[in-house]
């Protein structure tokens, strides 16, 4: 859902279904149904509050402030969910980080290895859902316990969680996933899908000896709507 052009004071929604919608509803089985819906406000510049304070600010971003129209791609259609907080007096809200262990060089890309003809390492995703450097804890009502996972299926696919949605054409599956919490950390299991050198060849760069698809993976709190975007290479070794 966005909104056309309101130049005239009138304000148009536009409404669309998103791909994998019609996919649902063209099924014509009368189970198609919306049970809810989110808000977003990716196109708000927020540093416009800081520079001119809050009500000039405010008043900078209605009038000035284009917005998107309705995106038809899910992936693509929310990335900044609105969310009600439990309180108003939150000033800070977490963040989605990928542990050391998962991202060690702080680079926001994970390797996966084809070691042999069929056969790669699984990918244990481990990262945190917290304030700063993670001490401080989550304001009350800031903590997900499900998360949606974003992922290509032509190359992945989440071990262990129930697959929600796939958009026919470009292949990105949802994934919910209730990894459980252990001191404030969250695993997933990522596994490759089956890759064959033809794959390789259609989506790969070669690099070095190898032929290595990037491709990238989202995780989105249910709760809180953050969002953590990172990427995962696939090396094909034997190539």
């Amino acid at each position: 859902m966005g909104f056309l052009d309101h130049s005239t004071n009138n304000i148009i929604i536009d409404a669309v279904l998103t791909d994998y919608g019609r996919q649902l509803l063209a099924q014509n089985n009368g189970q198609f149904k919306i049970d809810y819906f989110s808000l977003a406000d990716d196109e708000i510049d927020y540093s416009i509050i800081q520079k001119f304070g809050r009500t000039v600010g405010k008043e900078k971003i209605t009038k000035n402030t284009p917005i998107f129209e309705a995106q038809t791609k899910a992936s693509s259609a929310i990335k900044n969910r609105m969310i009600t907080l439990p309180t108003p007096t939150v000033t800070k809200m977490p963040q989605i980080k990928l542990s050391a262990s998962t991202d060690a060089a702080g680079t926001g890309v994970v390797s996966m290895t084809r070691t042999t003809a069929g056969t790669y390492n699984t990918l244990n995703i481990e990262f945190t859902q917290s304030v700063g450097d993670g001490v401080t804890p989550n304001p009350s009502g800031l903590t997900d316990s499900i998360f949606t996972v974003f992922i290509n299926s032509r190359f992945l696919k989440v071990t262990g969680a129930t697959q929600l949605s796939e958009e026919p054409i470009s292949r990105v599956a949802a994934f919910s996933v209730s990894p459980g919490q252990r001191s404030g950390r969250f695993n997933i299991n990522i596994d490759a899908n089956s890759l064959t050198d033809e794959t390789f060849n259609q989506y790969g760069v070669v690099s070095g000896n190898a032929s290595v698809i990037t491709t990238p993976v989202t995780i989105i709190g249910s709760q809180t709507g953050l969002r953590k975007d990172f990427k995962i290479t696939i090396s094909n070794t034997s190539a």
